[in-house]
């Protein structure tokens, strides 16, 4: 997986680069993730991020720009969950995602 970084992008004369560079050295990963990632490139604007506040803000007018917050991803993650263990309820596979070991509010 390829992927820009910010932080250290510089040109060749030094000089800060606030668009970005991609990075020399891509990320390795395994398959779910690359295909969750396949499906966010789906879902999301040409351009945008890939957890994009705009393209994920379910239904309301966003206020603020870039990406998720943690919280608002932390709400996702929750509402999947629920949503994951009330479908294998219905269809009883017993494959249900057990609760976090550590609490749910663990930051």
């Amino acid at each position: 997986m390829r992927g820009n970084e910010y932080k250290t992008a510089i040109d060749e004369d030094g000089n800060h680069r606030a668009a970005g560079v991609e990075r020399e050295v891509p990320w390795v990963a395994i398959a779910p993730v690359v295909h969750a990632v396949h499906v966010l490139e789906r879902i999301v604007p040409d351009g945008h991020l890939l957890f994009d506040h705009n393209a994920h803000h379910l239904g309301q007018s966003a206020r603020d720009t870039g990406s998720l917050k943690p919280e608002g991803v932390r709400v996702r993650i929750e509402a999947f969950i629920d949503w994951v263990n009330q479908e294998t309820a219905r269809h009883q596979t017993g494959e249900a995602i057990a609760p976090d070991p550590h609490g749910r509010d663990r930051r």
